[in-house]
């Protein structure tokens, strides 16, 4: 792309923003105007992102120039661009609604508290942005745009009620420029300081959980698996304690949901993005080797993700008792047990169900093999409509590799009926991988809506435990003895139903190979003793048909 193409689409992403923002707070949108904000960064970086990466924001494009993916020219540019942008767009909503809207700490907050929580919330976007636009492992996904528009959802639900979540130093300064007549100018300084760390962290933690970018080991270390634990769950707890604490009836669970989906899209390729000691349970009970990829002991990975995952809710809850200073009265309305007018039996089966319903959505979308759509539109073009190469030619386009699970789905393909194959092919659609970040996002969604009013909606024995981590350093009441066992027993109980539901309604997953059973399905009927071979796509040699496992 041409520089005033790029420098272009920077612009337009970036006034759009600040100036979308502006709209939204001196309209007094409410709880749509964090969903307004979240989709117009959302919808310019699948507009623009193709052609100038879609940062929008200085933050962004510093993390972007750290991780050594942005030239020093480009970067240069492309800062005094946004920040121009950014004034502009402030301009623009101040004269439109002749008024400004202040960039400040809300009301009972610090600069301190203010400025940390737009570090965390600033690093979590950027890494997001890094690890989905800007990482090989992610090359070609459909979800970027979803994850980092996502992030404003997770930071403007729970940051929002301390700093205003502005998580852009172009925005915190075309804030503060129009609004320095009316109020004091220089919080962006603030801002900008606390923004531009949350970026150096953010590519400091991509180095690290993505090495092989830098020139490190490939490996996907216990220790890197073990730290997107770690960094999903404390964020996923923090997140929870910041919207419970300020919008509990308003936008929490869209606010959790988002924040999970989001992190889920970030170390989903790393650790398989667990960030629940329930949903590492489910997938052990699993089996399938889908604990360590047949690579390890999964007894001793599940002990390893259990024990990051527990510290990163302490850490998350230790994190939000601090933005709140300890404060017990505040921290008092988020507690575990069963909220007035039910009891704990009621609590109970809320918990169990609704871990159930997560885990469940875990199994089913992120442990079936499922495939990139382009492999998946090659596989059509090539079995389905006999283009011949089309396999080749998605491999040497795009830059792909041919995995072992894509090697058996090519030979099930081959040895199926030829009008038959088309239907294979539908569902391999239907179980696009790129959707199921969001599906388990979602289904937080719904068990905090369902029954947070009922026992508080933790579903994840890991936020139970930040919890009551926050309300003991706050000098609050406790139930280390007591609620915190039972809520953590439920959480498990729901995880080992679930293990047993996907064995029921997903049972080709432990089939016998084809040809020692009934086959299953019309296309399974077909011999395929003589189907032609495709080579692995690893050691190991061919991979006959009979032992693929039929979808």
């Amino acid at each position: 792309m041409t520089w005033t193409s790029r420098l272009g689409a920077e612009f337009i992403g970036t006034f759009l923003l600040t100036f979308t923002i502006g709209c939204n707070i001196l309209s007094k949108s409410g709880l749509f105007g964090v969903l307004s904000i979240a989709f117009s960064l959302m919808v310019m970086t699948y507009a623009v992102g193709p052609v100038s990466g879609g940062h929008f924001n200085p933050a962004v494009t510093t993390a972007v120039f750290l991780a050594n993916k942005l030239m020093l020219e480009d970067f240069l540019a492309y800062i005094g661009v946004q920040l121009v942008a950014g004034c502009l767009g402030g301009l623009a909503f101040s004269f439109l609604f002749g008024k400004t809207a202040p960039l400040e700490p809300s009301a009972g907050f610090t600069g301190y508290q203010a400025g940390l929580v737009e570090c965390l919330y600033t690093l979590m976007l950027c890494f997001v942005y890094l690890t989905t636009v800007s990482t090989k492992a992610a090359k070609g996904n459909q979800y970027f745009g979803t994850a980092i528009g996502f992030v404003i959802i997770a930071a403007g639900y729970g940051a929002g009620a301390v700093s205003g979540a502005a998580l852009n130093p172009a925005v915190a300064l075309g804030m503060d420029v129009t609004s320095a007549k009316e109020y004091d100018f220089g919080w962006c300084m603030v801002y900008w300081v606390a923004e531009f760390l949350g970026a150096a962290l953010a590519c400091g933690i991509h180095r690290i959980v993505h090495m092989e970018e830098y020139g490190g080991d490939e490996t996907k270390t216990m220790f890197k698996k073990c730290l997107s634990e770690f960094l999903g769950t404390f964020f996923l707890t923090l997140t929870v304690g910041l919207c419970a604490l300020g919008n509990r009836d308003n936008g929490a669970a869209l606010g959790i949901g988002a924040c999970l989906m989001c992190m889920i899209y970030a170390l989903h390729n790393v650790s398989g993005a667990h960030f629940n000691p329930a949903v590492t349970i489910t997938v052990l009970l699993g089996g399938r080797n889908k604990m360590t990829k047949g690579d390890g002991n999964p007894y001793a990975c599940a002990a390893a993700y259990i024990f990051s995952q527990l510290l990163g809710g302490v850490v998350g809850g230790g994190a939000y008792a601090e933005l709140y200073g300890f404060q017990t009265t505040a921290l008092a309305k988020l507690t575990l047990g069963p909220q007035d007018g039910f009891n704990i039996y009621q609590a109970c089966l809320g918990e169990a169900f609704f871990t159930f319903i997560v885990c469940f959505t875990v199994l089913a979308t992120a442990t079936i093999p499922a495939f990139p759509s382009s492999f998946v539109d090659a596989c059509e073009d090539e079995y389905v409509n006999t283009k011949g190469g089309s396999i080749a030619k998605w491999e040497m386009e795009g830059g792909h590799t041919v995995t072992d699970e894509m090697t058996k789905a090519q030979n099930f393909l081959l040895a199926s009926k030829p009008e038959n194959r088309a239907g294979v092919v539908a569902n391999w659609r239907w179980r696009a991988a790129d959707m199921s970040g969001f599906c388990i996002g979602m289904s937080l969604v719904v068990g905090v809506v369902a029954v947070g009013g009922i026992s508080g909606a933790v579903l994840n024995p890991a936020i139970a435990v930040g919890i009551e981590f926050a309300s003991f350093m706050s000098g609050g009441p406790t139930s280390f003895h007591y609620m915190l066992p039972l809520y953590c027993a439920k959480n498990i109980e729901g995880a080992m139903l679930a293990a047993l539901a996907l064995r029921t309604t997903h049972i080709y997953e432990w089939r016998q190979p084809l040809g020692k059973e009934e086959p299953i399905g019309e296309d399974a009927a077909q011999s395929v003793d003589a189907a032609p071979l495709l080579p692995a796509a690893q050691s190991g040699g061919a991979v006959p048909a009979e032992e693929v496992e039929a979808d």
